[in-house]
């Protein structure tokens, strides 16, 4: 009696598929961990303990996921669920190659494991290496894709039998797969992976100097060789502006004005920086944003940044340099108590609100590094503040009647929010805080203080 023999499977079939699984794999790392830096910035952050990026903390189960659905329901579907879907789609091949390749992996305890162990240190690396945000939800829809991978594969290993066409189904679908995640990754992040030929052309770099600019801010006059500007972006009759130093330096005969101008299409942008003439450089309109380069303290380079209240048409007008609150209109009459004012004389001055973090404590009040907000029009604007050496300083005054509030922030979209009273015991270095008061002799006035608590970064 003759005896079948067993056909052996081409190990073709199988070297294909490890690979798959190996380029899978370096491309989960890539968009996972490195998809806004590359290795060797990591590596240069690591050796040198910088600690630079974007980091954030989340330990309250599917709170993102429901800010993402929030999303999906005022319209940007898309959005809103290629968070969700992805982090879910990401890990399901993982789920199914491993069994597929390793007959251990072939229990759905061992595939939990994994994936959950593989998800924790993606996630601690983002939270330490600051390469974005650590989220239990992250690793909550890891892990079920992972799982829901495994279900593909005992489902292909129950249907089909011969193992030949198991490995070119697996192979065929990968082929699938790649294809679509490629497409989407291009249309959701390719320009950030690289995958866009968005092309991004600068001319003109010569009239700059290459490195950094000293200061960002804005312009505020340009008389008698000295150029005058407040070290931030802000706009004008903000509180910012009245409260912000103004700082002077000298300009010199070969200080250079450039604009800078951008020509943004489809498929790619050019940034040109193109050399003033005397007649442009009249027409620098009060409160221009601009970046500024200095050689021996004076000014070598300026640079007008287009878009930001460039050229308004108006008058450039000297400012005085000392006595921002003179200014600014602010009445510099003192109040009959120290550390109170009558309610006829607060009402003389205009409300104005500000925000920043506490840097130290005094004895009646407390300095803040302020921060900054550009309105951009049509609603957008844009939130800034300094760090080391570019923090701009501001002392607050309390009042015996000021009123002190809580605000207890519990998702990253600012929507679920509690507030509550609180007192001035609270306060705490580096706490993020927001007023309302008024400003007199350059101080802020507060009448109201909100502190704020991050509930999801703790």
């Amino acid at each position: 009696m003759k005896t079948k023999k067993k056909k052996r499977i081409s190990p073709v079939y199988r070297y294909v598929v490890s690979v798959i699984f190996v380029i899978y794999l370096l491309l989960l790392f890539k968009i996972v961990l490195f998809k806004y830096t590359s290795v060797s910035e990591v590596l240069e952050r690591w050796i040198e303990n910088e600690q630079r990026g974007y980091r954030s903390l989340n330990f309250i189960p599917f709170m993102t996921v429901n800010d993402f659905i929030k999303i999906g329901k005022r319209g940007q579907i898309l959005r809103g669920i290629s968070n969700i879907l992805g982090n879910i789609l990401i890990f399901c091949p993982l789920g199914y190659f491993l069994p597929f390749l390793y007959r251990k992996f072939r229990k759905l305890r061992l595939i939990f494991l994994t994936g959950l162990m593989l998800s924790l240190f993606f996630e601690i690396c983002q939270y330490v290496c600051y390469l974005g945000s650590a989220d239990i939800d992250d690793i909550i829809l890891n892990v079920s894709g992972a799982c829901a991978g495994y279900g593909c594969f005992k489902v292909i290993d129950g249907w089909v039998k011969r193992k030949s066409a198991k490995y070119k189904i697996t192979i065929a679908l990968s082929a699938i797969c790649f294809v679509g995640a490629f497409l989407v990754a291009k249309g959701q992040f390719g320009t950030i992976l690289g995958l866009n030929n968005y092309k991004v052309v600068y001319e003109g770099q010569e009239n700059i100097p290459d490195r950094d600019s000293d200061y960002e801010g804005t312009f505020i006059s340009r008389e008698n060789g000295v150029l005058a500007f407040y070290p931030a972006y802000v706009n004008e009759g903000s509180a910012e502006a009245e409260l912000l130093s103004l700082i002077e330096k000298e300009l010199t005969d070969q200080t250079g004005y450039v604009r800078q101008e951008v020509e943004s299409g489809r498929k790619g942008a050019t940034i040109r920086y193109k050399l003033m003439s005397e007649d442009e450089i009249l027409k620098i309109g009060k409160y221009s944003k601009m970046r500024i380069w200095l050689t021996d303290d004076k000014v070598d380079t300026v640079l007008l940044i287009l878009g930001a209240g460039e050229n308004n048409g108006g008058e450039v007008q000297s400012v005085k340099t000392e006595g921002i609150a003179e200014e600014s209109g602010v009445s510099g009459s003192k109040p009959e108590e120290e550390g109170s004012e009558p309610e006829e004389s607060r009402e003389k001055h205009e409300t104005k609100e500000i925000w920043g973090n506490i840097t130290e404590f005094t004895d009646d009040g407390f300095v803040i590094n302020m921060g900054t907000t550009e309105d951009l029009g049509n609603g957008a604007s844009i939130a800034t503040i300094g760090v080391g050496d570019k923090m701009n300083l501001v002392t607050v005054r309390f009042l015996p009647d000021t009123v002190y509030q809580s605000k207890t922030i519990y998702d990253t979209l600012g929507e679920r929010m509690e507030e509550g009273t609180a007192s001035r015991e609270d306060l705490r270095l580096d706490q993020h805080v927001t007023m309302e008061g008024y400003i007199e002799d350059g101080e802020f006035i507060a009448d109201k203080i909100v502190i704020s608590i991050f509930a999801f970064n703790n």
